[in-house]
């Protein structure tokens, strides 16, 4: 079916979302909901795209977890880009056929020089993009001379990224992006690149860390400098994230003493609730100043007064050190204790009550398996995991493929556990007949990631100084 209207189409593919969400947009808190992801999809929006292309990296195993508003915001959005396709195209095709167009893992588009005069059309519809070196060149010099049109650059700053070019180049973009927006989810895309950089960069670099700490910090801080002192929630985007890279930079102690000293203020009351801080990042930090001379069991209790459930366990899933990692795991474990004729219940029987208690001892795991840790932290877990293994499956070959996609999905080095906990999967799914198959494509997996990270790290230690110094010449 064809339209020409436009409020017509989008009245349809809103209406197509909810067919198939089986959902009232109401019930999801926001009667508009579907409106505006069929107007976003129909318009090209970056952000719909964005969370399109975010939700196939999931289904494909490409990202092991989204927290359930990303996860509804994808489905929301792979539906709107269906609905349209099917207004604008005549062929019927299946769900699995649009899948498969939308994104495909092992061919993405690959746009060169010439093909940037049609950038736009590369992005009318969910696609696989890689950009070749001389094209990403191209596009950087565009952003850093304002010749480039806020959603392209968004866009751009949203596709994956490769191992044929390097984030140190990207930087000093990235930078004047930062600086000179208005566009508040321009400015969150490229925030989110910015974070990808700073957890590629290794800690053991001194030097690098200490420059690479005070570039955040001249970013962002000129973002917030007139209201800081306030450390409230503000329904400007820009100032919000902005106040938290400012007060979660490493270096904040030393680089802006006065707002420090607030936080000190905060961290030793007594009475301290989340309410006193209304800007959650800040107050995350504020519990980071409290239990610093705690251990990490004494820092958990402490942490579990203000926060419960996954968001718990979200707060303590990037662990620095072994200790803090064993302590973590061992609290997840307490957290489901069972026989294992009680797992095999809980397994199958969606209405039980203690299922909640194992689903989560399974996401803590997960998520710290996912995260890309200093190498012998994550050694450890995997080996935990290992030894641990039959008490966290319990020979629940789903939750088993969990947990290695996590593990192959945070991949930092090569590991002779992460190879055994495959072992371990293959022969739980080889016992009870299962395909097999998927084990090697988590372990390709891996062997991606790690690739990626290799080169990305190795290019920044050597290249993102220099150019982030040519940019400013």
């Amino acid at each position: 079916m064809r339209m020409n209207d436009k409020k017509a189409k989008i009245k349809a593919i809103a209406d197509y979302i909810e067919r198939a969400m089986e959902t009232p947009p109401e019930k999801l808190g926001d009667d508009k909901l579907y409106l505006k992801a069929a107007e976003d999809a129909l318009e090209n929006k970056p952000r719909v795209w964005q969370d399109t292309m975010i939700w196939l990296r999931l289904i494909n195993r490409q990202v092991n977890h989204l927290d359930s508003l990303e996860v509804v915001n994808g489905r929301i959005a792979i539906l709107a880009y269906m609905g349209k396709y099917g207004l604008e195209h005549s062929d019927d095709k299946s769900v699995e056929d649009l899948l498969t167009i939308f994104y495909n893992p092992t061919q993405p588009t690959v746009i060169d020089v010439e093909g940037l005069k049609d950038f736009d059309s590369y992005f009318e519809y969910p696609c696989r993009i890689e950009f070749t070196p001389a094209a990403h060149r191209k596009i950087i010099g565009r952003i850093l001379h304002d010749k480039m049109p806020s959603e392209q650059i968004d866009f751009y700053l949203g596709i994956e990224g490769s191992s044929n070019f390097g984030y140190s180049e990207l930087y000093p973009a990235l930078k004047h992006v930062l600086q000179t927006t208005n566009d508040e989810h321009l400015f969150w895309t490229a925030g989110d690149v910015l974070s990808i950089i700073w957890r590629l960069l290794p800690d053991s670099n001194k030097e690098l860390d200490g420059w690479f700490n005070k570039e955040l910090y001249d970013i962002f801080w000129s973002r917030v400098k007139d209201n800081h002192l306030r450390l409230l929630t503000s329904e400007n985007i820009i100032f919000n994230d902005s106040l938290s890279w400012v007060v979660n930079d490493p270096d904040c102690k030393k680089l802006n003493p006065e707002l420090w000293k607030q936080l000190e203020k905060i961290a030793k009351d007594e009475k301290l609730g989340r309410e006193d801080v209304s800007l959650e990042s800040v107050f995350g930090q504020v519990c980071n100043i409290r239990t610093e001379k705690m251990s990490p069991s004494e820092k958990f209790d402490f942490v579990a007064k203000y926060y419960e459930g996954e968001e718990l366990y979200n707060f303590f899933c990037r662990p620095e050190t072994i200790e803090e990692a064993e302590v973590y795991l061992d609290k997840a474990e307490d957290e489901s204790r069972f026989t294992q004729a009680e797992c095999t219940e809980i397994v199958w029987n969606d209405d039980d009550p203690r299922r909640s208690w194992w689903l989560k001892t399974i996401r803590t795991v997960e998520m710290l398996l996912a995260e890309p840790l200093e190498p012998k932290v994550q050694e450890f877990i995997l080996e935990y995991v290992v030894e641990w293994f039959s008490g966290i499956c319990r020979s629940h070959n789903d939750s088993a493929m969990r947990l290695l996609w996590a593990a192959c999905s945070g991949a930092v080095k090569q590991s002779k556990a992460r190879e055994q906990l495959a072992e371990k999967c293959r022969e739980l799914l080889s016992s009870q007949d299962e395909d097999t198959t998927p084990i090697d494509t988590a372990l390709k997996l891996a062997q991606e990631n790690i690739a990626f990270r290799s080169f990305q790290t190795d290019d920044l230690v050597k290249n993102l100084r220099k150019y982030a110094e040519m940019a400013e010449r």
